[in-house]
């Protein structure tokens, strides 16, 4: 998409897919990784990332107008912290780009993009998510799903969640209560390579 943005055609099929691989290959490098049933190798995963390209370069790429990519916006708060977000996409509205075996709500994370759009006097017309299915080799490929999200809920519950997280900050200090902060055991990002307070004596409610 940023070469659609800066010289106006996409670019070849095999500079995107070469792209990609490398960008599996350090993700891999850097980070563990945990092979499901839908992406049991390396083999398969190489083949996905392909499929998922061409299904979305064969629909939403060529209609797609981008005015900004991957660009940072960061405001200050009422009580005087940032609020940093990095939007996908950003056309007449906001675009984010998910991809996995599940889609899952994300309304206070296109909230808060939202907001941050709007802060920095641009407009927002929509809130769409460009989810992209992973699904097992043998099987077909399916179309991106565009999920449209109501703009005004969504920049709510954003609003709601900063408010919870400075209020609890704000105890936190007056405190020192390390249950202000409540765990989530049942968390899959629950694991020591997550979270640096799993198996601290910060936080408690991971123990049996």
């Amino acid at each position: 998409m940023g070469e659609k943005m800066f010289k106006g055609p996409l670019p070849p099929d095999s500079q995107a897919e070469d792209a990609g691989m490398a960008a599996l290959k350090e993700s891999i490098e850097r980070e563990a990784v945990m092979w499901d049933e839908v992406t049991p190798n390396l083999n398969t995963a190489q083949k996905q990332v392909r499929r998922q390209y061409k299904v979305y370069r064969l629909t939403l790429a060529e209609e797609l107008v981008p005015i900004a990519i991957e660009r940072r916006i960061e405001i200050p708060t009422k009580r005087g912290n940032i609020l940093s977000g990095q939007i996908d996409l950003t056309d007449e509205g906001v675009r984010d780009l998910k991809t996995g075996t599940a889609q899952r709500g994300n309304a206070a994370q296109y909230g808060a993009y939202s907001m941050l759009r709007r802060a920095e006097g641009g407009d927002v017309a929509h809130i769409i998510e460009d989810f992209v299915r992973r699904v097992p080799i043998d099987k077909p490929q399916p179309n991106p799903e565009e999920i449209r999200y109501d703009i005004n809920i969504a920049e709510r519950v954003a609003s709601q969640i900063i408010n919870q997280v400075e209020d609890a900050h704000e105890r936190f200090t007056a405190t020192g209560d390390n249950m202000t902060f409540l765990a989530n055991p049942n968390s899959m990002l629950c694991m020591e390579r997550w979270c640096p307070a799993y198996k601290t004596d910060f936080c408690e409610e991971w123990r049996a």
